[in-house]
């Protein structure tokens, strides 16, 4: 301390002066010049709050419902607040009020959230104004009215409250009728971002930046984003991050781009993680670096990312960034299929096939092709194509393994199509055709498919310069339904 001793404090205090005894215990409770004791800082602020001082019986009734320095009691943590809100305490009033509203360590009770909310308001608090004005416009705890909300909501910004500003500004640029001016919203957005309301400022920045009723000036509304930002706002953060990035009405810059997702995502923002991870991996923004990209991509992983799952699986895999692991990665791809994810399901399919890390097991490697299937996973479909075509773990038939194939075919996928080419070029399960397998081939040879473009020129070599010519008008702008069709006849 240093307008006064902590000896004349103590003294003071000894007296029964309540403010010293509230101002003794916070120098216990915060171990300011003597060493920190909670049980007496308890004890000093039970003589203040006895003595009626307000201030120390709510920070006593806080101290109770925490059980800090004294024995955690809610029915004595409210005995103390609700004594400190009945003796005309506005702070009291709102916070109990809160509790109420919330149901914070004492039954929910929105009537009496409002009851006291309101003794707060009419003692001109800000804060006490601005949940009134919340629980009108929702109609929590007193019956919706919009009218009233909006009252209670000028009057709570007029007190200074900037939340009452922001949702204030809100109200009037959503208000439709000839009265309202959207000049005064701003007016208000502004004193609220003044007061380093976040959510103002970005909303403020993004309006400045678009020119939405004021002039347009892409850097005073870069410099608001920045102060939200700068303030620990995520979604600041991020969206910097993004016109940095693209360049979206502000120069380009990704060592700022990279600096701003790299805050969100220490963050825990899933999103910024995942930026920061493909950055890594492609090289954008920074240069590539496997292991910090393995890493945020378990980090999004870790908050359920399936997407980063399957990826941090497949860096295991492969060894990329961290140790080669198949059981690891066997691990996460399980979590992400799991969730529905029929890539990884696909994944698990095929490490179960091969006998990657664990033993082959073809029919534990069909049950999760068939999950990726039924999601209309292309890949898992040719390989269950496969399956029947060679009766591996399932009855060899190449008719359904023709079923199969078609499906992920006209998917777009290279091997099934490649298949679907071979089995009409050999006949099997179908009567050989030549030109409808030179189309299938065609289509996959398109596709880089090397196989499919060996065997396309073998089979051109044989056919006539017609059949080749009507192999590829099945395979031009209809060939979905010419070759479904030919397939089926």
């Amino acid at each position: 301390m240093t307008d006064i001793s902590f000896e004349a404090v103590f003294s003071a205090a000894k007296s029964g002066d309540a403010r010293m005894q509230a101002a003794l215990g916070a120098l216990y409770d915060m171990g300011d010049g003597v060493p920190q004791d909670k049980v007496e800082a308890g004890r000093w602020y039970r003589a203040a709050a006895e003595n009626g001082w307000a201030p120390a019986q709510v920070v006593l009734s806080q101290m109770y419902f925490d059980g800090r320095g004294v024995a955690q009691s809610c029915q004595d943590g409210l005995k103390w607040l609700r004594r400190a809100a009945t003796g005309g305490w506005d702070r009291a009033q709102l916070q109990l009020g809160m509790r109420y509203e919330i149901g914070e360590m004492v039954p929910q009770d929105p009537k009496q959230a409002v009851a006291w909310y309101r003794k707060a308001a009419r003692r001109k608090n800000a804060g006490a104004a601005f949940r009134l004005a919340c629980c009108f416009e929702a109609g929590r705890g007193v019956k919706e009215n919009l009218r009233k909300a909006k009252r209670w909501m000028r009057v709570a910004a007029r007190r200074g409250n900037p939340s009452a500003q922001f949702e204030l500004a809100i109200m009037i640029f959503d208000d439709d009728s000839v009265t309202s001016s959207p000049r005064a919203g701003i007016r208000w957005l502004i004193r609220a971002a003044e007061q380093d309301h976040q959510e103002a400022q970005i909303y403020l920045g993004r309006m400045r930046m678009r020119g939405t009723g004021m002039d347009k000036d892409a850097m005073a509304g870069l410099r608001w984003l920045e102060r939200a930002a700068g303030l620990g706002s995520t979604m600041a953060q991020l969206y910097l991050g993004f016109i940095l990035e693209k360049g979206n009405r502000v120069p380009v810059d990704v060592d700022k781009a990279f600096t701003w997702y790299r805050a969100a995502a220490h963050q825990g923002v899933l999103e910024a993680q995942l930026k920061l991870a493909v950055a890594y991996h492609q090289g954008r923004l920074v240069d590539v670096d496997h292991s910090k990209s393995a890493a945020w991509f378990r980090r999004a992983a870790e908050q359920g990312d399936p997407g980063a799952m399957y990826i941090l699986a497949g860096y295991h895999m492969l060894g990329m960034g961290v140790l080669k692991d198949y059981e690891q990665a066997r691990r996460w791809f399980e979590r992400s299929a799991n969730q529905g994810y029929s890539d990884s399901q696909t994944k698990l399919g095929l490490i179960h096939l091969e006998g990657l890390g664990t033993p082959h097991n073809a029919s534990e490697a069909l049950r999760w092709f068939k999950m990726a299937a039924s999601a209309g996973d292309a890949q898992a479909e040719s390989v269950i194509g496969s399956m029947h075509l060679v009766g591996l773990g399932v009855p060899k038939d190449p008719s359904i393994a023709i079923y199969w194939f078609k499906r992920a075919a006209v998917k777009n996928d290279s091997s099934a199509r490649f298949m679907l080419g071979l089995v009409y070029h050999e006949g099997r399960g179908v009567e050989r055709d030549d030109v409808t397998a030179c189309a299938w081939l065609m289509l996959a040879a398109d596709q880089s498919h090397e196989e499919a473009g060996r065997l396309l020129e073998e089979i051109k070599s044989e056919l006539s310069a017609s059949q080749v010519a009507q192999a590829e008008s099945i395979a031009g702008d209809h060939w979905v339904e010419a070759l479904v069709e030919s397939s089926s006849s």
